[in-house]
């Protein structure tokens, strides 16, 4: 049986009830619900039309097939583009029918002003009412003798069109409404308008979908709730009330019908609440935005953060819908303010994944849109949740990198007078960052006197002489048992070790007011002596010293830090337990020899200085830290101020689903005031203390923003990608035939053999294009106990075309298997996407200590025959972050630095696809492009052929790809018990010679 939901109970009885609940299967179709953007899109492309600009996510009518397929229908065949802010089913059967109109007086030359269809069908719909059957099956050549009247060829073209079908029943014709949606409606809306006395009817007879329209319908036709007449029904069909909201005409919604609702189900208030306020000309548009900005933090907290998060947690619910609907579409212009007004408001939850797609979805929303953007900035100034101000700033940074240059000067004038030109610059270290690195961003294509760089830079606030107080244990311990979670997760669990700890372990206890600091000032002084003891040196007492300082117990240390084959030499012959403190041993007592040949070569005064002061000189000075206890307890007090109370949030923080860190999308309020607390402690511990050197912790270094720090910058702003999109086929985008698996030869023969390898060049040297990088993994018929497994990793170089030929001879003579060989980029997850390749941020970060690399001609202390340039470096964000807009892991592959400024790129509104002047794409990640012909799971950068062979020859430069592989033999469900057979080190190259392609593969270890 198929069977709407609203008809179930009709067929339910006594007889009946035991077999459906007990032994019949219930499948619900959901129709196109949580789909409905993939459906809508299909549609429009089966039909060659646009999308229509409503907002097909609100109101669920799309989720049914019959209804879109009209809708999309009735355009397409009226010609018209569709453009609303509203939309409901008689919306949708008034165009269907004019639709129809325009094609019957097409088709049989009648005027379309007669409205012949609308005539035939309330005709229909008269004749079944006086049969007095709501069923509607209607004897086929009856309904063909009451539409004769009006045109003879009718009721076949209402047939033909299907608005009716045709049913067989013991060979007599009837006919039916195809869609039962319309059919409800309009016989509701004729009978509201020609037979009112049939109502008490439709409510008795329980006739649910006609109920359904009655609801809908009734308080547009009569400005009155039906159950203002029939009192009984709100209660009774809440539900069907429920759906009703988002069918109706908005005007024939009132406040008291929204009150009678809040008294019912504050939830559904609320969602209508949401529902109404992205509608440009609802009456309540501002109802739920007014109610929300006077409320203090803890009250909004409780009545509209927590019932958002419950709401998102439902399936295919209405928040989900407007956020992903926004992400993924264009808005219309003067339903911007609305959508961006309301997603704000959603980013008070602490409901991560809703908050962080809420954020990607205001960047998709305003991107080119910057003015508009403004002005919701400006509304939410004086917000006292800084958890909204802060992603506010962060979606305008994001706005700002993806934009083009339109409002860019009011924008900086509006951040830099509301932010930075005040005597007290906000305590909040992600909000002041971000709105510090918009207005970097826009300098570097305006020119703003007005600007002090000195009041956009930290540290802020420099006038106030803050200290980190002394907090006492028993101080926050009587807060223990009234803020339970937050003292626990602040003072001794999660938050403590996971967030607070590693972060401020990087401030010193040193104020930046005492510069220059006494400590640092005395190791200087001892530095200049050492430097001045070694001047004093000849050649051969330098000699002697350095040889001495090989076996100091720090340079021993890291000699010995791995098992190398020294130790295993001992631990075999001497069957010795700790063989790195018997190595370290025995080679300072060696050293003992050269250390006394060294001093008997110095003077009286070196010697006498070399026993006080050098034997015993350390290079790095221990910097003293910051108290972290101080710090977490100074967390603590700072979050129980914003109010936490018991009454509102302890019963529904209780039943929060915990699982581990990452995965805790829904975090507790305390858990927020517990973030905003940590955020102004940095701001104050950033204004007022020294940073270590981010590589050297035994010096200060200079804080210049909160990317320094792992993590504090929890979502990339600049970029609207949830996941990468997929393929229909997950199939290689290269052909491999089965060559490569050379089953004439045994495994042993196989994994030493380079027969049948696949070429470098069916990867790199593209009809169009030049792949850059790639790298794949490929199996033999895994279902066997043992299989062949090949692995390639490709990467290219530039090289000074001079140097080709001698870098060759080079790379014959060295085995470059592996990684650690050569230059190779690790992943880019500290910065955004479009803080590459020029901002401040990715300076930060653009050397080898993070694996970014520029022409060099050496790696790892291995040297080169001449200066090379890696081509690529790559993006990663990954899903198991702190980032839960993120579905699946994203990494995008990035050209060189220098090939962008030297070519002249920019980075495309399409994420990793980089345009030169004249807009044209040049190069490109095609994992990132839907539909494309590349396996979402591999590496991968395109560069257009033509223009980069061009590029080279101008630059006298020549490319080079370099492969470094594997052959394994694999057993079984190796993945469990970890087993490989053998592997066998591919070691390969390719290069242009003219036109002709050349390459070389072999086996590296071969011998």
């Amino acid at each position: 049986m198929s069977i709407r939901d609203v008809e179930k109970e009709k067929i339910i009885n006594e007889k009946n009830k035991y077999c459906i609940e007990k032994e019949m299967v219930e499948i619900r179709h959901p129709g196109f619900d949580g789909i409905e953007i993939e459906a809508i899109t299909t549609y429009c492309k089966a039909f060659g039309i646009d999308l229509p600009k409503i907002p097909f996510h609100i109101g669920k009518i799309f989720i049914n097939p019959g209804m879109l397929y009209v809708f999309i229908k009735a355009i397409k065949e009226l010609g018209i583009g569709y453009e609303c802010n509203h939309i409901n089913p008689l919306k949708i059967f008034e165009l269907y029918r004019k639709s129809l109109e325009k094609k019957f007086a097409q088709q049989f030359d009648e005027d379309e002003d007669m409205e012949s269809i609308e005539e035939g069908i309330n005709k229909v719909i008269e004749f079944g009412l006086n049969l007095e059957n709501f069923e509607f099956e209607i004897n086929y050549k009856k309904a063909g003798q009451k539409l004769k009247p009006i045109h003879s060829k009718l009721l076949s073209f209402l047939v033909s069109e299907g608005v009716f079908r045709k049913i067989d029943k013991k060979g007599k014709l009837y006919i039916r409404f195809t869609y039962q949606k319309f059919e409800n409606f309009y016989i509701v809306n004729y009978i509201l308008d020609n037979k009112p006395e049939l109502i008490n009817k439709i409510i008795k007879t329980k006739n649910f979908m006609l109920i359904e329209a009655l609801i809908t319908l009734y308080p547009q036709k009569f400005n009155k709730e039906l159950y203002k007449d029939y009192p009984y029904i709100l209660k009774n069909f809440f539900d069907l009330y429920k759906r009703s909201v988002y069918f109706r005409d908005p005007n024939s919604i009132t406040e008291k019908f929204l009150n009678d609702i809040r008294e019912i189900d504050y939830k559904s208030y609320i969602e209508f609440l949401i529902y109404f306020s992205i509608y440009p000309n609802h009456r309540f548009n501002n109802l739920l935005h007014k109610k929300l900005l006077k409320l203090k933090l803890v009250d909004r907290d409780y009545v509209w953060t927590i019932i958002i998060n419950n709401i998102f947690i439902e399936k295919n619910n209405l928040i989900r819908q407007i956020i992903n609907w926004t992400i993924k579409n264009e808005v219309p212009n003067e339903s911007k303010y609305f959508y961006g007004r309301l997603l704000s408001w959603f980013l008070t939850s602490t409901n991560r994944e809703l908050r962080d797609k809420a954020t990607k979805a205001l960047v998709n929303l305003y991107t080119n849109h910057l003015c508009e953007f403004l002005k919701i900035l400006k509304e939410f100034e004086n917000v006292n949740d800084l958890y909204v101000l802060e992603r506010l700033y962060a979606t305008l940074y994001g706005i700002i990198l993806r934009s083009e240059k339109k409002c860019f000067k009011e924008v900086a004038v509006y951040i830099y007078e509301t932010i930075f030109d005040k005597d007290f610059v906000i305590e909040h270290i992600l909000v002041r960052e971000y709105a510090s690195l918009a207005i970097k961003h826009i300098l570097n294509f305006l020119d703003l006197d007005f600007i002090d760089l000195k009041k956009i830079n930290p540290p802020y606030n420099y006038h106030i002489n803050w200290t980190l107080p002394d907090i006492s244990k028993e101080e926050v311990n009587k807060y223990k048992d009234d803020f339970f979670a937050i003292y626990h997760s602040t003072i001794h669990r999660d938050f403590k070790k996971y967030i607070i700890y590693p972060t401020f372990d990087k401030f010193l206890d040193l104020k930046i007011k005492n510069r220059p600091h006494k400590i640092c000032e005395e190791f200087k002084k001892k530095k200049e002596r050492y430097e001045k003891f070694f001047e004093s040196l000849n050649e051969g007492q330098i000699k002697l010293y350095k040889h001495i300082q090989k076996f100091s117990l720090n340079n021993l240390l890291v000699k010995y830090e791995n098992l190398n084959k020294d130790m295993l030499k001992l631990i075999n012959e001497e069957n010795i337990n700790n063989p790195l403190e018997i190595l370290i041993e025995r080679e300072s007592e060696n050293s003992l020899e050269s250390e006394q040949e060294f001093i008997d070569s110095l003077n009286e005064k070196q010697k006498k200085e070399y026993l006080v002061f050098i034997q015993n000189y350390n290079d790095r000075i221990n910097l003293p830290k910051i108290n972290l206890k101080n710090i977490k307890r100074f967390i603590f007090l700072e979050a129980i101020k914003f109010g936490w109370k018991k009454e509102y949030f302890e019963d529904y923080e209780k039943y929060l689903n915990h699982t581990d860190r990452y995965d805790k999308k829904i975090e507790r309020i305390g858990k927020k005031y517990q973030w905003i607390a940590y955020y102004k402690a940095l701001a104050k511990v950033s204004d007022n203390y020294e940073i270590k050197d981010k590589r050297d912790w035994s010096k200060i270094g200079e804080f210049k923003g909160a990317y320094q720090l792992n993590f504090v910058r929890n979502i990339d702003p600049s970029t609207v990608l949830v996941k990468k999109p997929l393929l229909q086929n997950h199939k290689y985008w290269f052909q491999i035939n089965d060559k490569w698996q050379s089953l004439d030869l045994a495994h042993e023969e196989w994994i030493k053999s380079d027969k049948n390898l696949p070429s470098i060049e069916q990867f790199v040297n593209l009809e169009k294009e030049l792949n850059l990088a790639i790298s794949f993994s490929i199996d033999s018929n895994k279902d066997l106990e043992t299989y062949r497994n090949l692995y390639y990793h490709i990467d290219s170089f530039l090289i000074e075309k001079n140097e080709l030929n001698s870098f060759i001879k080079w790379l014959k003579k060295y085995n470059f298997y592996g990684q650690h060989k050569l230059p190779q980029s690790s992943e880019l997850y500290q910065i955004f996407l479009r803080e590459y390749p020029n901002s401040e941020i990715f300076k930060y970060f653009d050397d080898e200590y993070y694996s970014q690399f520029n022409w060099t001609n050496e790696y790892n202390d291995i040297k080169f025959p001449s200066k090379i340039l890696l081509t690529t470096t790559e993006y990663m964000k990954e899903s198991g972050g702190y980032d839960k807009s993120i579905e699946e892991p994203i990494s995008i592959m990035l050209p060189n630095k220098w090939i962008i400024n030297k070519m002249n790129l920019n980075q495309n509104i399409m994420d990793g696809e980089w345009i030169n002047n004249e807009n044209k794409a040049v190069i490109y990640d095609p994992t990132i492009k839907k539909g494309n012909r590349f396996f979402e799971e591999y590496r991968s950068l395109l560069v257009q052929r033509k223009e980069f062979l061009e590029f080279l020859d101008k630059e006298n430069l020549s490319i080079i790809w370099i492969l470094w592989g594997e052959k394994q033999i694999r057993q079984k469900d190796w993945h469990r018990n970890g087993k490989v057979y053998e592997i066998g080190e591919i070691c390969g190259y390719g290069y242009f010679d003219d036109e002709k392609f050349l390459e070389k593969k072999w086996i590296c270890n071969k011998e």
